[in-house]
């Protein structure tokens, strides 16, 4: 009888993830774990571009069940994030800042946010009670430095990474599947923390202010 009921359950396991598609909305108020003793005494602007607040990933594997995850608004909140952990004083500009906008705000610098890269790979690991999930995702951003003068002084570019197996049943792989994304979103965060706060082009400059 026991090899009945687990058979049957690998087989519900089985149809329930074939044929599906899912669209995964991420986890928004994922932070980074670098922090920042001493700030950098700035206050500066942070314009994210449209396309990384509406960033998609989707795998591109010829499967059955398509996954989507919905980033855009991660992203956008590990860049401000981040950005806040540096930087004594950070204003969200909502349109891309002119000459005159920068004065009137008094900002030393602003900063431009842009998506350049984003893949995942799914993959399923079939056991005999319970299935893997396992994923593996890489992100990248770029972030432009200028000066209220509109001259560019600093550009920096960050990468995160997640890698991650989790077991589960009777479940559509929603939560599973998103672990590696979510690695990638901190471990991005962690990146951009330590690029910013290091380079010596944005240190330099606030020393001179």
């Amino acid at each position: 009888i026991a090899w009945r009921i687990s058979l049957c359950v690998c087989l519900i396991v089985f149809v329930l993830s074939q044929g599906c598609a899912y669209n995964v909305i991420l986890d928004p108020n994922i932070t980074p774990t670098v922090n920042i003793s001493n700030r950098i005494d700035l206050k500066v602007g942070l314009f994210i571009s449209e396309e990384m607040k509406s960033f998609k990933l989707s795998d591109k594997a010829d499967y059955l069940t398509k996954y989507t995850f919905e980033i855009g608004t991660s992203l956008e909140n590990i860049v401000l994030k981040a950005t806040r952990s540096v930087f004594s004083s950070v204003e969200v500009l909502q349109s891309y800042p002119t000459q005159q906008m920068l004065v009137e705000k008094q900002l030393a610098l602003f900063i431009v946010s842009s998506i350049t890269s984003g893949s995942i790979s799914l993959n399923v690991e079939p056991g005999f009670f319970s299935s893997d999930a396992k994923g593996s995702t890489t992100l990248s951003v770029q972030m432009n430095f200028y000066t209220h003068e509109m001259v560019q002084l600093a550009s920096i570019g960050a990468s995160g990474m997640g890698v991650a197996s989790e077991g589960y049943v009777l479940s559509t792989g929603k939560k599973e599947y998103s672990a590696s994304v979510e690695r990638a979103v901190r471990n991005l965060g962690n990146e951009l923390v330590q690029q910013m706060y290091g380079n010596y082009d944005v240190r330099t400059f606030a020393e001179q202010q």
